[in-house]
């Protein structure tokens, strides 16, 4: 043994003992072996039946729940290395506590739960953001004032999640954020499964509710998915009985005292009809809506429920307005929303999209559709400044 290692072993006298022995001295080197931090003594002829206690040095650092090791049936050794794992018989505890696994266990499930309690709860029925896009879309005019949009979608009327005093708040949000004009771009009614809400809200409540908007260029609505499957006479009753024009396959000239005059055109839903799950039929009707706007030089927005008709919406058109998607309603970390009614998938699931100079803005919704969950993408109003010198980045408020 050279002089560091018996320095080294005299150090560890005080906390390192040999069972079924005296403490050898350091120099009897037939007697001790110091490999790898590893301090052991070879039994004699006499011991070799007995059982040798190997303490490594790592035993003071090792990890919480890490027992000691009993070797067992030790040959008669000079050196750690001799030993063979053909000879041993090892006994290892687990490494792991039944105590640490609980722990482990009931933090795993307290988180779950949370999350799952957001989910449900939390983000559905109390959050509310106001997300921004500025876009200066093509043929609008370079140098016109900025005109602001505020964008209702997917409202989803119903008990629990969207009860009337819910709607009353996004109401007034939106009025604070001094609107030029306010779109609804359509399903006002319940698209939760039944057997997760608690009572429906009646179409005159949530109208009268929507009766509240005020925006000096007025209030326009289109119609959704939903409102066709709940009832659409109704539907569009509660609408226009509280003064709510409701475009399909309709366009009305906007003029503006101190802005461009434009043209703000509704396409009818595009699966109004609903014959099995994803086998649909619309009423939209682009070439005839488009056909029914002058080739006069003002621009042109596009209300559409679904954005998937933005394949083949025409040059003419400088921006299309969707909802429906709900943003994905779920958005999971580093893989974004598992389902989307969309064929396009995540291509048209949400935000702002640029394809061949042509502009679409898809909104997040307000409400939940078949279950009442929400996570990573928090109901919203959204608001549309159209103007010169401006970003198509979102901002969230």
């Amino acid at each position: 043994m050279s002089d560091a290692e018996m320095e080294a072993f005299d150090d560890l006298k005080a906390t390192h003992s040999i069972r079924n022995g005296t403490t050898p001295s350091v120099r009897d080197q037939s007697q001790v072996g110091a490999v790898d931090g590893v301090v052991t003594r070879a039994p004699s002829p006499a011991q070799s039946h007995q059982c040798l206690q190997v303490t490594p040095i790592w035993e003071t650092i090792q990890p919480r729940g890490l027992q000691q090791v009993d070797l067992v049936g030790l040959p008669q050794l000079n050196s750690w290395r001799s030993l063979k794992p053909t000879s041993l018989c090892w006994k290892i505890q687990l490494l792991t506590s039944r105590r640490s696994f609980l722990k482990l266990f009931g933090a795993v499930s307290l988180a779950t739960f949370g999350l799952a309690s957001y989910a449900l709860a939390i983000e559905p029925r109390f959050r509310l953001r106001v997300t921004r896009y500025k876009v200066l879309p093509p043929r609008w005019p370079t140098t016109a004032k900025p005109l602001r949009i505020v964008v209702i979608a997917d409202i989803h009327a119903c008990e629990p999640w969207m009860p009337v005093s819910r709607i009353d708040e996004i109401v007034a949000v939106s009025n604070s954020l001094q609107p030029d004009i306010i779109l609804l771009l359509g399903d006002y009614v319940m698209g939760v499964l039944p057997r997760y809400a608690t009572g429906i809200v009646p179409d005159t409540v949530w109208g009268n509710s929507l009766s509240k908007l005020s925006a000096p260029l007025g209030c326009h609505a289109i119609l959704g998915n939903h409102d066709w499957w709940h009832g659409v006479d109704s539907v569009r009753a509660a609408l226009v009985d509280n003064g709510i024009p409701v475009l399909e396959n309709t366009a009305t000239l906007i003029r503006q005292q101190d802005g461009p005059s434009f043209w703000l055109a509704g396409l009818g839903d595009q699966w109004a009809m609903q014959f099995s799950r994803g086998v649909y039929k619309g009423v939209d009707d682009l070439p005839g809506t488009m056909a029914a706007i002058p080739d006069d030089g003002n621009p042109i927005l596009l209300l559409a429920h679904e954005p998937d008709i933005f394949t083949t919406v025409p040059d003419r058109v400088s921006l299309t307005l969707c909802g429906h998607t709900h943003g994905g309603q779920v958005r999971l970390p580093f893989i974004g929303p598992p389902i989307i009614n969309s064929a396009y998938g995540q291509r048209f699931a949400y935000g702002h999209v640029v394809e061949g100079g042509r502009h679409m803005v898809v909104s997040g919704g307000l409400g939940v559709s078949w279950l009442p969950v929400r996570f990573g993408v928090s109901p919203e109003i959204m608001v549309v400044d159209i103007g010169p010198k401006t970003g198509s980045r979102p901002i969230e408020e």
